[in-house]
This record gives C-alpha cells, structure tokens and sequence, in this order.
C-alpha cells in the first residue's frame, strides 16, 4: 500500500542516490572532532569562535570560514586541512556507526536489482576508506565523490551525474539525503528525496523541501515504496 507516502513517492523508481556522511553512516560527528583536533595540533581553538558551525554538506567550506574567523594563514590551513583528513582516515570504521537499517535495506534493494550509487561532498580518499571499512562496494554501482563536479552540494551536479552514471533520467531516480545543503541539491537536479533526521546532532536542518523526513532506514515508510529492479 502507498496510502501513507506522499503524492510524489508514489511512483516506481528506478534507481537510488544516497548521501554518505549523515546518511549511510553516522559520521558528521567524527569530522568535527577530527578538523578541532587538527587546529589544536596547530594551535588554534575552535570553540574561541564562540558560534555554531553555520555550514552542513560541504565540509571544505565550512572549514574554509571557520579558518577565516580563526585568521589562519593560507598555507596553514592547507597543513591543518591535511592534519584533519589524517586524523579522519586513521578513525577505524569500528568506531563509525552505520544508520540503523541501513544494511537491511541495502540487502533488498540489491535482491530486487535496483540500481544504487553514492554521492557525496567529501574527498576520494576518504570514500575509498569508508567503502573498504564498511564493506559497501557490493551494494554500489557508482560513487561521485568531490573530485568528479566542480561545484559541490547544494549545486545539483552531483546528483545529475550521479544520475547519468546510472543511466537513468534523475526524475526516476529517488535520493536519501540528512542535509538541508543535500536536499536542496537533489530536488535542483530533479530528485525525489527522502531526509534521514537521526544525525543532524547540530540541530542545523530544518527538512521542509524533503518529500518525507524518517528517523532511519528501519521505518515502515519505507515498505511503501516501489522499485522497479534491473532485468537479468
């Protein structure tokens, strides 16, 4: 029965984009640790700034005006920049947490031959270390990453690639995002999108341009919806 999702949810879709910080798995924490821990090693304070961090989904630029408001000279934040991503790839996937449900779901979708990729704002290196630790190469058909758009979320390009890689057209392409930054980007390239609520421990989005917001991927919403599988 589809009585409980929204109108636009009503359709088959053909294929699914996910976000991957926030939303496969629990991680938006660790990269806040892990970028204050890399000013300390420098020298500087981030809760000198006294405000919260104002930016979701696009990491770099909100480590960019955090700099700013700490005055870091250039060359200096590309050496804490580099100290975070040291610091976040040293992080065992033992001590990330997946999104509940998420394995469950991905396991059906992949019985029912749909196909699925990742987009995200964050670096290659960082996605190949999440994608080994967490085992979900074999759930993914493709993977864009910040090194395939030149402009990330909320811009819509990464979706609309993501989207093009799966060879489908984006409006039968359904995305699951956590950001306001990563809605809007989908619903810019045509997306359907689904909010996973549960990890934004900033309080920082509000979900109104998602189609349905849900806590995680356990929630009977879910079960609603229709796919349409590859053919052998």
């Amino acid at each position: 029965m589809t009585d409980f999702l929204p109108e636009a949810l009503r359709q088959p879709f053909k294929g699914i984009l996910f976000d991957l910080d926030g939303t496969l798995i629990d991680s938006e924490e660790l990269h806040y640790v892990a970028w204050k821990q890399a000013l300390l090693d420098y020298g500087y304070d981030m809760d000198s700034i006294g405000e919260p961090v104002p930016y979701q989904g696009n990491f770099r630029k909100m480590y960019t005006d955090i700099a700013a408001k700490l005055r870091l000279p250039e060359d200096t934040f590309e050496q804490v920049y580099q100290r975070k991503v040291e610091i976040t790839l040293a992080t065992p996937a033992t001590e990330i947490s997946v999104v509940e449900g998420i394995i469950s779901f991905l396991e059906f979708l992949k019985d029912q031959r749909v196909p699925m990729g990742i987009v995200t704002n964050s670096e290659k290196d960082y996605v190949e270390h999440v994608l080994d630790g967490f085992g979900f190469r074999e759930y993914f058909d493709q993977v864009v990453h910040a090194d395939h758009v030149v402009l990330p979320k909320p811009a819509p390009d990464g979706y609309t690639y993501g989207a093009s890689l799966l060879d489908l057209p984006t409006q039968d392409v359904l995305a699951f995002e956590n950001t306001d930054v990563g809605i809007t980007a989908a619903r810019a390239a045509g997306l359907k999108v689904i909010a996973i609520r549960s990890t934004d421990w900033l309080g920082l989005s509000t979900y109104a341009d998602a189609h349905l917001a849900i806590d995680h991927f356990g929630d009977s919403a879910l079960d609603d919806l229709m796919f349409i599988g590859q053919s052998e």
